[in-house]
């Protein structure tokens, strides 16, 4: 039962730090690597709105 006990305590903690590391690796690869195109194309369609209006 101890033996158990510890597992399910060190095993969350675990599984949540290699969750959260997933995480911010896919946020950070997402943002550097797709961030600033996301952030052209809506300046491209927003600045022909402008002009138009």
């Amino acid at each position: 039962m101890r033996n158990r006990r510890t597992n399910r305590n060190i095993r969350p903690t675990i599984i949540w730090i290699v969750l959260i590391a997933l995480l911010a690796g896919a946020i950070w690869y997402l943002w550097q690597r797709g961030g600033e195109q996301p952030q052209a194309r809506v300046e491209k369609v927003i600045s022909p709105d402008r002009f138009t209006q």
